[in-house]
């Protein structure tokens, strides 16, 4: 069924590949088109994930932040719109990953998290599945200063969870409405959020205004909170909610009662109600307006 359906989208896209191509081999970075990247595929066995290029130099870190110094004008585009991800159609041809399943990961990270990798890696990896949904954003919430250790530390663990329930519950309409999500989020350009419960996707609502944040001692107006502007330390805390089911933007606790004055409400470092709301704030002691 993925050969088949893999097939099918090539044919169909391959105006697109085939400009994509092109333009990367004219853009003059001298890398050519194709990045072979190491991950590890079903039981444990390395992969050659293939992705168009779009960094000048691929040295550097295993992470990519949202301002890469080494993305090209033309591999921001592609970074921004996933469309770097479409050579790996060529993997699901080639048996190497499925259309749907756990994200592959670099041998490095596998070795960090073996015991939990050994469920994981029981299926082939996918293209698209819940946390590659959850994390859609990955990029523009890691600390730009040390992407990789915030990666290890904060986003990975989270991951791996959702990957690990996805094995747990693995079915062929699961997969089918993950395929469907992954559309709906590709073609209305919109967030979606993923319960870490059942796996439920939902659309977020999209990024409000920015909004102040303060800090608790002084009431002083420090930033305005912004899915570009946050450092990652704190996740949003069950009983508030980001205007949908998890958002990368703003967070914002329950509406007071009527009559009842707007006080600050402190965020603390809780577990998160759905995946993907990495809705954080600064270490420093930070209250939201209510």
């Amino acid at each position: 069924m993925d050969v088949l359906i893999a097939g099918a989208v090539l044919v169909i896209i391959l105006p697109l590949f085939i400009t994509v191509a092109v333009l990367l081999a004219l853009d003059g970075s001298g890398n050519g088109v194709f990045y072979r990247a190491r991950r590890v595929g079903r039981g444990g066995r390395e992969i050659n994930v293939l992705k168009f290029r779009k960094m000048r130099d691929e040295a550097g870190p295993a992470i990519t932040a949202g301002e890469d110094p080494r993305f090209t004008r033309i591999g921001k585009v592609l970074a921004a719109t996933k469309l770097d991800e479409l050579p790996q159609l060529l993997n699901v041809l080639g048996g190497h990953m499925s259309l749907v399943g756990p994200r592959p990961e670099d041998p490095r990270f596998v070795a960090m998290h073996q015991q939990a990798f050994a469920t994981i890696l029981t299926v082939r990896p996918g293209i698209t599945g819940a946390s590659q949904l959850a994390y859609a954003r990955e990029a523009e919430i890691l600390d730009g200063g040390d992407p990789v250790s915030d990666y290890v530390e904060r986003v990975l663990p989270r991951k791996l969870e959702i990957d690990a329930h996805y094995v747990a519950v693995k079915s062929v309409v699961g997969d089918i409405r993950l395929l469907c999500w992954t559309a709906v989020a590709m073609i209305l350009r919109r967030d979606v959020a993923v319960h870490r419960d059942t796996l439920q996707c939902s659309l977020r609502s999209r990024q409000p205004a920015m909004a102040p944040r303060t800090q608790a001692s002084t009431g002083r107006v420090v930033a305005g909170i912004g899915a570009r502007d946050m450092s990652p330390s704190l996740l949003l805390p069950p009983g508030s909610s980001t205007g949908g089911h998890g958002s990368s933007t703003v967070v914002a606790a329950h509406s007071a009662e009527p009559g009842r004055p707007r006080e600050p409400v402190a965020i603390q470092p809780m577990s998160q109600v759905h995946y993907g709301t990495v809705a954080v704030v600064s270490a420093a002691p930070t209250v939201i307006e209510r």
